[in-house]
Formats: structure tokens, C-alpha cells, sequence
């Protein structure tokens, strides 16, 4: 157990009431559904009512009564405790009153009173988070054998931890800020240090034991909350960066490099720079490793020196401009390779592809620039300086990770060297490849620039590129249709939303379903008042995000309160450095600061919509938790998120749900004739088309209008708008992705004595891989033994992203895999 000392003013103040005063008495009634969180905002429940405890010293004295249950305290002890130096009586008065608020929270049945001394009984709280965290903190081994023990944990007593680690929503009594008791403060803080010690212990058993057992997404996950939780313990870091190595994850681990310099702001020590730069597997390669096709970014950025014919001066005015533009590039996930001359290329989606990889190769670029500008670094028409120049190019190409090469036959690599040499000193210019990957921003034509490839003949237009928070929003695509049900459910919503018994409403479904689609159709064709605030997966790292951007481009209510609000927080946000710890005073100020703008800028009736939850930062997420648990008068939150979206809040708040589910097959056909109005196409065209999507919105859309534009994309190829998203998910399993490809070869569904023989292992040896791909989603169990891609296109991308040499050699194992068991002898199968 984990053992705090809880009284500091010594055992004369605490005498066992019960056992003292009590004994002979009948056991009284006490209501058995309560339940208080004292890690994060206190949460108080009794049955399915939240109780509010509006004064700061109300929550204090029940914390301390919780945290002693069965224990005696004397009124005049609580009173020096939570006033100090006050007149006796005085202190008696302020402490009979918020003990009436108490008593009327949690019910007068809870307590056991006698005379002078009171105390909470321990029947009357069968549920405390501090004491579940104790209980699991006490099953786990000393340090010096927490990693060995956690090697041999058993998978049910990882799901068992895990669950308990998701109680600790923050600091012990976050929402508790008391300046004038210090006994009181002293104890407070010596608990919290003690749980985050033990949220620490937990969080590194996790790590450990879901890494052992080849589950490195949620291995990852824990160890990333450590890096969050504790942003100055570089043994945190270090463990999140060996890691995401362990799994192949390389490019992640080099971006958290960063993260890590920057939390720490000192420079890394030599042994956490030395897992980036010596590579570990936690499993030999299953198959010699290939090239493989692979949809990249490329940035150039190009740096000149005008008017110096000087090669020392050339070289030295460099130095600068290209450690500033190669830090800002590293850090957004660009793999840098130096070009002659002083400039360099930028190389998004390699080794691996993470959703938003379109996206942050344009921002860093964007932010390339005007950083320069900002450091005077960037020449000027009167001032000498250093002219920079960007061009950008998206693509397919072959990649060969093992060699450290992103683009085999460098077509990438001239498109986007011809782009910045037709650039003017400052410009961001990119193909209109690339910005068809961005749907939601507007860019323009320059100067008619278009580039040719002389050795290819390939011919790309030139677009200049925008700040993409300042690019005007193009219309929403798409149609919606099968979702009249849902539009149901969101009008009932808004109606008990209206009537006080509706906290919120959370919309999840898997990428592509049309969650997003779906409430803003809601909110404009009903003509509600709403804000919409996103969350970035570039921006997971930096607090509040999503709404530091609604916060540039907000209207502020000309109110008191909303003007004081705005004002508190830009000076909050002014700080670029983002350096708040979870649940701190500052965070806890900033949350009340912004519920209130959202109180003031949404009327009543109104929405809050945050999409894409899954990629909120620490800070949303408190946000978040605490409009679940307070919910603002009459305005509706919906949170939007994926199927895989996990807090803590989901299993202690009762809110409303819907779950987005692929549209009936004839829905998919209506929206592929809507879509397709303008370019009839064959009915075995449209038939396929609604059997490679699945019935997933996205995938019929952007398979159908690829139909529609049969000239510029092929038949049965993956669009490239959709490579982002399936091939994120296929390189997130690390050094499970080759079986996934090896699957992909013998179509959606396969068994794993097929995929064992072609792999040329046995069952036991790819079981573990499976599972990791299982919980990666990519694949489902559909019976002993026997699995399937989760979606058709998932299939397609792992199969796609062969090259034609790998691509023949799995067909050739897959197909001599089945012929092997069909009782064919390897002696006489054809070569």
C-alpha cells in the first residue's frame, strides 16, 4: 500500500471515534452508490447525481475527512487547520458552515458525530480513487525489479493497471487552491508528490509490459503521459524515445528528441542521444528488408546569398539560417538530407507516414520563412542578408528505409528543386499535387509558373502558399445521405440539452465515417449558433491548441467578464514555449479562464462542438473533462472523436452517445450516382466502387470522383487524399507492418497457418504479431484462427505499397503457402 503520512499535526488530533463511541450501536443506513475522484478536479457522486462543493475549504475538509476514514478529528483542530491564528470562535462559525455543505453533499447519514469530534464513517464511501491507485501501487515489486516483473505480467493484469492508471486525471486536488493554511498546503503537496511518484511507477510497469508484449502503441501511449505528467524527467523521455526505437518508429522518436530539448531546455544527455542514433529492434526481421512504394513530401528549401562572391562569407552567413530552417523542418517530422550549397531537402512521410503529413511539411515551411524574417536573417531590397525560397512536391515513389533513401531516382527530388529555383526570395511555392491534399484551404496561381521534368516529361503547376489558418476555408464536400437517423438523435440532444438533463453528447466512429460532415450539416441547416474547434495531430504537444487558433479569430463578447477572460489568456498564450505541467495552477486558471469565454461567446441553445479528440493536447483534455463534469448552462458540448478515443470520464459519466457506422449499401450507391452526376459511370463501375469503400463516406467519395478522373488517377490504386490516412495506420505496428503487406498478398481474409507457412515460421512465432496487429485495428479475429483486413482499403494500401520485385515474391510464397495446405510436397510445387 501506498503509505502517506496524513496527519501532520500528530495522533493526539485523531482518536477512533468509531471503535470509541460507537461500538454498541446499530449500524446505520449508508447509501452505497457514492464515489469521489480526489485525483484532478474533485468529482463527488452519489448515484447518478454530481455533487457540487462550491468553496475551495468545502472540498478541502472533505478530501481530509476522505482521506482518514474511521478517524476522529476535534472541530477545534479542523478550524485551526483550515483558518490558522483565527479567533476560536470565528474559525468554529466558517467551519460549522461549509461542514453543513458537506453533510448536505454526501448526506448527515455519512458522518458519525459525537459532541466535539466528527468523523466520515468508512462504510460511507465504497469507491475512492487515491485508495484504488494505493491498492494497485502496493501489488507492484520494489524498482530494482519493477522492469523484470512487468516483463513476465500477465496480459490481465496489464488491462487491471491500465484501468487504474486512467483514474489519475491530474494532480491530487487540481481545482483546490488555498493560500492562507499552510499545515493544510503541506499535506496537500506532500500527497501530491507522492501520487505522481506513484502514477509514475505504474505508468513505467505499463510501458514495459505492453512493449514485452509487442502492444507498442499502448506501450507508447503511457510512456508518452509520463513525458506529459513529467516533462522535466529526462529518464521519461528516454524511455518514450527507446521505445518508439524498439518498435521501428524512428522518425517518431527523433521528433520526441526534440520535444524532449526543448521541455528540458538543456541539451539532451549523451545516452538519450544515443538511442536516436543507435537503432534497437525488439524482434529479429522477419523478412530481409525492400524497398517499397511510398507517398512522400518534399521540401527544398533553398538558401542563397545575393551580391557575395566571397566563399568564406558565403559559407558563414549560412551557418545560422540553416540550423534555425533544419531544426524546424526535424522537428515537424521531415527527414533532412543536405543539398550543395547551403540548402536542403525535407522529407515528409518517410521512413514513416503519420496523418497531417501533407499539412506540417507546408506549416514548417511557412514557419522556415517567416522565423527568418522575424531574426532579421532573410535579406531585404536595402539590406544584405539571406534570401530563402521553398518548393513542394507530393508524390509516389520507391523508398528504401534500410538505406536511408527517401526518394530512389530523386523524381521527387528535381520537381521540387525546379519549384524553388522558379521561386522569388521568400516565396513558398508548391504543386498543385500538393495542394489538392489540402481541401479545406484556398491557394493560388503564381505568374502561370508551371515546371517540367525533362527526363520524366512530368509538368506540374506551381501554386504560392498560404498561412493554411488563414487560407479561406473551401465549401464542405460531399454529401450528406443515411445519416437521418443521427440527425434525430442530435435534435433530442439539443432539446434535453435545453431542459438541463443532458451533460453532453459524444460522437465517435472510425476516420472517414462523416462525424465531422454531420454536425456541421446539423448546426447550418437548423442555422445554431455554434463554435467549432479542431484538434491538430501535429499540434498534440502544445496546450490548448485548438483554442489558441479559435482565440486569434474570435469575436470577443463585448462583456465585462469576456473581455477580462480574453485578456487573461493572451498573456497567458503569449508564451510560445508551452511549457505547462498537467493539472498545475496555471493550467486550472487558463480552463476557467476559457470556460467562461465560451460561456459568454455561445448563447443559450448554442453548440460547442471539439472534433478529433484523439489528437487533443493534455490541456483539452482537462478542458474537456471539466465541461463534462460542469457542463455550462444550456449549450450543448459535442465531442467528436474516434472509435479508439479513451478518458477517463467516459466511465463515471453517464452522457449521451452515438456511434457512426458505415451507410447500408444502398446508401452507398445514392451518394456515389449524387457525386458522380456530372460523369455517368457503369453500374459494375459504381458496384465496385461501393465494395471497396465499405460503406465508409471518405472512401466513396474520393473513390468515386478518382473514377470520375480516370485520366489522372488509375484504376484500383489507392487515391492519393486517402494515402495519408490508411498508411498512418499500416507503419504505426512497427515491425509488424512486413506480415501485414505478406497478408495483404493473399487477399482480405487469410488464416494464420497460411500466413505462417508463407512467412516461413510457425503459428507460435507470428501469434504475437497478430495480436499486435489486432489491436492496431488493422485486422479482426472472424473465427479460430482465421482473420481479416478491418476494411478493404486498408488491405489495398499495405498491398500498394509493395514494390513490383516484393509484390511477385509474396504472391509466390502465398501461393505455394496454400498448395503446402492442400497436402501439396514443396519437393514438386513449381519454382
Amino acid at each position: 500500500m501506498l503509505v502517506i503520512e496524513a496527519n501532520p499535526a500528530g495522533p493526539a488530533a485523531v482518536l477512533p471515534l468509531l471503535q470509541r463511541y460507537r461500538a454498541d450501536s446499530d449500524e446505520l443506513a449508508v447509501p452505497h452508490a457514492n464515489r469521489i475522484a480526489l485525483l484532478g478536479p474533485m468529482r463527488i457522486e452519489r448515484g447518478d447525481t454530481v455533487l457540487p462543493l462550491k468553496y475551495h475549504k468545502s472540498r478541502a475538509l472533505l478530501a481530509w475527512l476522505v482521506s482518514q476514514p474511521g478517524a476522529a478529528h476535534s472541530r477545534d483542530w479542523l478550524a485551526e487547520l483550515l483558518w490558522p491564528g483565527e479567533e476560536p470562535g470565528s474559525g468554529r462559525r466558517k467551519l460549522k458552515r461549509i461542514l453543513f455543505d458537506v453533510k448536505a453533499a454526501l448526506g448527515e447519514e455519512c458522518f458519525e458525530i459525537h459532541r466535539d469530534l466528527l468523523c466520515l464513517r468508512p462504510d460511507a464511501l465504497p469507491w475512492v480513487d487515491v485508495h484504488a491507485l494505493s491498492v494497485a501501487i502496493g501489488e507492484l515489486p520494489p524498482d530494482d525489479r519493477l522492469v523484470e516483473a512487468a516483463a513476465g505480467a500477465a496480459p490481465a493484469q496489464l488491462e487491471a493497471l491500465s484501468e487504474t492508471a486512467a483514474l489519475y486525471r491530474g494532480e491530487f486536488l487540481a481545482d483546490i487552491q488555498i493560500d492562507d493554511a499552510g499545515e493544510f498546503e503541506r499535506w496537500m503537496d506532500a500527497r501530491r508528490v507522492a501520487y505522481r511518484c506513484a502514477i509514475s511507477r505504474l505508468r513505467r510497469f505499463l510501458t514495459e509490459g505492453f512493449a514485452q508484449q509487442g502492444e507498442f502503441t499502448r506501450a507508447a501511449a503511457h510512456a508518452r503521459r509520463l513525458t506529459v505528467e513529467e516533462p522535466w524527467d529526462e529518464s521519461a523521455w528516454q524511455l518514450l524515445i527507446g521505445l518508439l526505437m524498439r518498435a521501428g518508429r524512428r522518425t517518431e522518436a527523433q521528433a520526441e528528441l526534440e520535444h524532449c530539448r526543448a521541455a528540458l531546455d538543456v541539451p539532451p544527455h549523451r545516452d538519450t542521444l544515443a538511442l536516436v542514433a543507435t537503432p534497437t529492434r525488439s524482434v529479429a526481421p522477419m523478412f530481409a528488408e525492400a524497398a517499397e512504394r511510398r507517398q512522400i513530401t518534399v521540401v527544398y528549401c533553398q538558401l542563397t546569398v545575393p551580391r557575395c562572391d566571397d566563399p568564406d562569407s558565403w559559407a558563414a552567413a549560412l551557418v545560422a539560417p540553416r540550423k534555425l530552417c533544419e531544426a524546424i523542418l526535424q522537428a515537424a517530422g521531415g527527414y533532412i538530407v543536405h543539398a550543395p550549397g547551403g540548402g536542403m531537402f525535407a522529407y515528409f512521410g518517410f521512413p514513416v507516414t503519420h496523418e497531417g503529413t501533407v499539412r506540417r511539411a507546408v506549416t514548417a515551411a511557412l514557419e522556415c520563412r517567416d522565423s527568418m524574417r522575424a531574426d532579421g536573417a532573410a535579406g531585404t531590397p536595402d539590406r544584405g542578408g539571406v534570401d530563402i525560397a521553398f518548393g513542394i512536391h507530393t508524390g509516389l515513389t520507391l523508398s528504401a528505409a534500410h538505406e536511408n533513401q527517401p526518394d530512389l531516382g530523386c523524381r521527387l527530388t528535381r520537381i521540387v528543386g525546379l519549384l524553388a529555383n522558379s521561386a522569388r526570395a521568400g516565396e513558398v511555392l508548391m504543386s498543385d499535387a500538393t495542394a489538392e491534399l489540402l481541401p479545406d484551404c484556398d491557394f493560388r496561381a503564381v505568374r502561370q509558373v508551371f515546371v517540367s521534368d525533362a527526363s520524366t516529361g512530368e509538368r506540374v503547376e506551381a501554386l504560392l502558399a498560404m498561412p493554411l489558418d488563414a487560407a479561406l476555408p473551401a465549401q464542405e464536400r460531399g454529401t450528406l445521405i443515411g445519416r437521418d437517423a443521427q440527425l434525430t438523435q442530435l435534435n433530442h440532444a439539443l432539446r434535453q440539452c435545453a431542459q438541463l438533463s443532458m451533460r453532453a453528447l459524444l460522437m465517435t466512429g472510425d476516420a472517414g465515417t462523416g462525424k465531422s460532415s454531420l454536425v456541421r450539416q446539423f448546426v447550418k441547416s437548423r442555422g445554431i449558433p455554434a463554435i467549432e474547434l479542431r484538434c491538430r495531430p501535429e499540434l498534440a504537444t502544445t496546450f490548448f491548441h485548438p483554442f489558441r487558433r479559435w482565440l486569434r479569430d474570435a469575436t470577443v463578447p463585448n462583456t465585462a467578464r469576456a473581455q477580462a477572460a480574453f485578456a487573461a489568456l493572451g498573456d497567458a498564450f503569449s508564451d510560445q514555449s508551452n511549457r505547462l505541467e498537467c493539472a498545475s495552477r496555471q493550467a486550472e486558471a487558463i480552463v476557467n479562464h476559457l470556460l467562461g469565454l465560451l460561456e459568454e461567446a455561445v448563447p443559450d441553445g448554442g453548440l460547442i462542438c471539439l472534433d478529433d479528440l484523439q489528437w487533443a493536447d493534455p490541456g483539452t483534455l482537462q478542458l474537456v473533462s471539466r465541461l463534462v463534469e460542469t457542463p455550462l448552462h444550456r449549450r450543448l458540448p459535442i465531442l467528436v472523436g474516434r472509435d479508439d478515443f479513451a478518458a477517463p470520464w467516459l466511465s463515471t459519466t453517464a452522457i449521451a452517445r452515438i456511434q457512426l457506422k458505415p451507410l447500408s449499401p444502398e446508401s452507398s450507391l445514392e451518394l456515389i450516382t449524387t457525386l458522380t452526376q456530372g460523369a455517368a459511370l457503369e453500374p459494375d463501375t459504381e458496384a465496385q466502387i461501393a465494395r471497396r469503400a465499405d460503406g465508409v463516406p471518405l472512401y466513396l467519395v474520393a473513390l468515386a470522383r478518382a473514377a470520375a478522373d480516370a485520366e489522372r488517377v488509375p484504376a484500383n490504386t489507392v487515391p492519393p487524399c486517402l494515402h495519408e490516412l490508411l498508411m498512418g495506420r499500416i507503419d504505426s505496428v512497427g515491425a509488424a507492418k512486413p506480415l501485414a503487406q505478406l497478408a495483404a498478398a493473399s487477399g482480405r481474409d487469410f488464416s494464420a497457418a497460411l500466413l505462417a507457412d508463407a512467412a516461413g515460421r510457425s503459428v507460435g512465432e507470428i501469434e504475437p504479431v497478430l495480436t499486435t496487429l489486432l489491436q492496431a485495428r488493422l485486422i479482426v479475429a472472424t473465427g479460430a484462427g482465421c482473420y481479416a483486413f478491418r476494411h478493404p482499403m486498408l488491405r489495398e494500401a499495405a498491398y500498394q505499397s509493395l514494390s513490383r520485385e516484393r509484390r511477385q515474391w509474396a504472391h509466390q510464397r502465398v501461393a505455394g503457402a496454400r498448395l503446402a495446405l492442400e497436402g501439396v510436397p514443396k519437393s514438386i510445387q513449381q519454382p
